[in-house]
């Protein structure tokens, strides 16, 4: 009987954890604020979702972690139109401080990083949800795209 009430305790739990960052991904779908990890300070760059300083042929799309929420990892996948020179995924707390760089393919077509849900001293990152950026810089041309993973336990 105990042990039947720590079970349904758990789930609760897990349901209610489940709940929040359901209801947090929803009320942050409005303008997030993007940030930028300068030295240590934290620089607001812009409130937009998607910022697109390049020609229509040089693009970043179809950006989408899975599985969102996530347990154990997380998979990062984007799409470049063209091959680009550098790709960077830059992961935020929900302050806007920076807790993991991720190197990105540069190669042109659907793209997937894996993410261990660490930050970069590797320890694991608390349940909650936090901001991916992914930046693609090609020859003259740079383009950003954001989105967010819940991470629960």
């Amino acid at each position: 009987m105990r042990q039947e009430n720590q079970v349904q305790q758990r789930a609760i739990r897990t349901g209610l954890k489940l709940l929040l960052v359901t209801v947090a991904l929803v009320v942050g779908q409005a303008a997030l604020p993007i940030f930028r990890a300068d030295a240590g300070d934290l620089d607001q760059v812009a409130t937009t979702r998607h910022g697109l300083v390049a020609s229509p042929a040089f693009g970043l799309s179809e950006l989408t972690p899975f599985p969102n929420p996530a347990r154990l990892y997380s998979r990062i996948r984007y799409k470049l139109n063209t091959a680009a020179n550098s790709v960077t995924i830059k992961i935020y707390e929900p302050t806007g401080r920076l807790i993991r760089t991720l190197p990105g393919s540069t190669t042109a077509g659907t793209n997937t990083v894996s993410w261990d849900l660490t930050n970069n001293a590797g320890t694991s990152v608390a349940c909650g949800v936090y901001l991916v950026r992914v930046t693609a810089a090609g020859t003259g041309a740079k383009t950003t795209d954001q989105t967010k993973i819940a991470v629960i336990r």
